[in-house]
């Protein structure tokens, strides 16, 4: 599966201004072990920098650090998914739900929508997203 080299689907997930991630918060932010990131940059499979340095007794010790935009092509590289696909599959599940639903769910994430009232149909569902200019955010809760 080819995915798109970047993309603000994963931007959520990364801390808003930070640019570098250590070890260990390369690891929170993946999921994983730090054991598993220094594996995966050592193999090139995660790009980073390996810093070298030693101890007072002279042991070698490597510290790593991540750029943002490596840690989103991983997650990019090693998703089962295309991110469209993602969006669309979370909007046919939304459509689905009732208005009051919806709203709930949005409520929840902290989202307030204002939506008109042709967006919505007679059967108490709620339609397929509008238009971008029809649709917009108007805060958070």
């Amino acid at each position: 599966m080819k995915n798109q080299a970047t993309t603000p689907h994963f931007d959520s997930l990364l801390a808003p201004g930070k640019i570098w991630y250590n070890t260990k918060e390369a690891a929170e932010l993946l999921g994983r072990s730090t054991q598993f990131i220094r594996d995966c940059c050592d193999t090139g499979r995660l790009h980073g920098h390996r810093l070298t340095s030693y101890n007072a007794s002279g042991k070698e010790r490597h510290a790593y650090q991540f750029h943002r935009d490596a840690l989103q092509l991983f997650l990019l590289e090693t998703a089962t998914y295309q991110t469209d696909d993602f969006v669309d599959r979370l909007a046919a599940l939304l459509k689905e739900r009732s208005v009051e639903e919806t709203k709930a769910i949005f409520r929840r994430a902290g989202v307030l929508l204002a939506v008109s009232a042709p967006d919505l149909r007679a059967s108490g569902r709620a339609s397929p997203p509008p238009p971008p200019e029809r649709l917009r955010a108007t805060g958070t809760c």
